[in-house]
């Protein structure tokens, strides 16, 4: 693999590369995931994906079409990763802001559908406000005192926090920086060690080129920023979820990292890239493709389906057996 743009070049250090300093690495390694049992951050409420990828780790591309739930898994999966005492959520939204985000969150804590939570129930006369009824008061309620549970360990992003990043000329790649920093004040804040860090989504990614001028090619850009995100994980030491689209003609077959949209190169420096596509003739039901996965990751399918209120998607019971 050819280094990052805008890296510190070869080591000079005479020891560098040492194969004795790599095995005392390795073994260390091998001492703390044995005691661990699993590698990244768990996920409980999906044990066959948990399995498959052996928790949330590295850098992470998970691409979709338009109405497929490419915003709920995110947030479900960062829910999720909250199960684990000393993590946290980042979100970095591109293209939502806070309160948008916020609502996802509270519609799924609540179950409740995000439009019937959105708008109410137009038949009904509001109380304190609301147009719910009981039950779906109750809902709120829980909803609402869980996420006032987990508030310590979540940060949101909007779109307005972030803005634009510029390339600098003779280190294009650490465009990254302020999302970097935006992640290590959250942490800090948070009084965590590690999170999931989700930037939703590539293509929104604003970069200016440097000195100002358009990029010579898509790939130029592409390779600018994937190498940015690749830093950007590696200086966090955080597991990493890009969300992307996929190209136009992949909306009901996105199997493979071919259907990311962009250049191709992608998908290449990513540890897992996932998939997340219609199941022809089943409504209501999504397949979740790992197409590549890194260091003991398995690929293949993993079943999922929306639940009856459309709040959340859920694995298939069948494929627990």
């Amino acid at each position: 693999m050819p280094p990052l743009v805008g890296g510190a070049g070869p080591q000079q250090d005479a020891a560098a590369g040492d194969l004795g300093e790599v095995l005392d690495g390795v073994m260390a390694s091998l001492h703390e995931t044995h005691s661990r049992g699993w590698l990244g951050l768990r996920l409980p409420s999906f044990p066959v994906l948990d399995g498959k990828l052996c928790g949330l780790r590295g850098l992470m591309l998970l691409g979709a079409g338009p109405g497929v739930g490419k915003p709920h898994l995110p947030l479900q999966l960062g829910l999720d990763a909250l199960s684990e005492q000393g993590a946290g959520l980042v979100y970095l939204s591109l293209e939502m802001s806070k309160d948008e985000l916020g609502l996802r969150l509270l519609a799924m804590a609540s179950d409740l559908a995000y439009r019937r939570l959105r708008l109410g129930d137009q038949g009904l006369k509001p109380v304190e406000g609301l147009k719910l009824n009981d039950a779906d008061r109750q809902r709120l309620g829980k909803g609402l005192s869980q996420l006032n549970t987990l508030k310590p360990r979540i940060r949101l992003h909007g779109s307005a926090d972030i803005g634009s990043m510029s390339a600098d000329g003779g280190a294009p790649s650490r465009w990254y920086a302020p999302l970097a920093s935006m992640v290590e004040d959250a942490k800090s804040s948070m009084g965590v060690s590690r999170a999931l860090v989700v930037v939703d989504n590539l293509q929104a990614i604003a970069v200016e080129s440097p000195h100002g001028r358009p990029w010579a090619s898509d790939m130029d850009r592409d390779r600018v920023v994937i190498e940015g995100l690749t830093r950007l994980q590696h200086d966090t030491g955080d597991a990493v979820l890009v969300v992307s689209e996929v190209t136009k003609g992949n909306f009901k077959e996105a199997d493979t990292q071919a259907a990311i949209l962009g250049t191709g190169r992608n998908a290449y420096r990513a540890y897992a890239v996932m998939l997340l596509k219609r199941r022809d003739g089943e409504d209501g039901r999504v397949d979740l493709m790992i197409d590549k996965g890194r260091d003991g990751m398995i690929r293949g399918k993993v079943e999922l389906e929306w639940d009856a209120e459309y709040t959340r998607l859920r694995e298939s019971d069948g494929q627990r057996a």
